[in-house]
């Protein structure tokens, strides 16, 4: 009886020690993975070599076809003016135009002021050297709004 007691105590242990490491075996294999990691910061410091210069170009008037026509005439001497400072068609932009009629809000009564008509205008300039007498000139041939 003392035999079979003991048969089946080391049984008993045999079955918790495969079961302890069956348990313990995938924390084994997931910590023996190996693995990499890396952690840094850099800073890169490069001097500009171009400048994208966005601008719009507004007009108003009582009358829309004049307010039109006002703004294409300066939409017109700007991209003019950047085929004078040798700037490449494929880097003049012109997008967006936005036609709204605005009023003057009294308490008792709306006034109209008139027709805005708004023309967005991108240009990118290589040559930074002449930024500052490019933007001076674009103010002087119509644009109102530099971003």
């Amino acid at each position: 009886m003392d035999k079979f007691k003991n048969n089946i105590i080391i049984t008993l242990c045999v079955l918790v020690l495969i079961l302890i490491l069956g348990l313990i075996s995938p924390v084994l294999r997931a910590k023996a993975t190996r693995l990499i990691t890396v952690m840094g910061e850099a800073e890169l410091r490069v001097i500009p070599n171009e400048v994208v210069i966005s601008t719009a170009v507004e007009t108003s008037d009582h009358n829309l076809t004049l307010a039109k026509k006002s703004n294409d005439e300066r939409v017109r001497k700007v991209i003019a003016l950047a085929e004078k400072y040798k700037i490449e068609a494929k880097h003049i932009q012109t997008s967006q135009i936005h036609i709204e009629p605005r009023y003057r809000d009294h308490y008792e009564k709306r006034e109209f002021i008139g027709y805005f008509v708004r023309k967005n205008i991108v240009v990118q300039l290589k040559d930074l050297t002449k930024f500052e007498d490019f933007l001076s000139s674009l103010l002087e041939e119509g644009v109102n709004y530099v971003d």
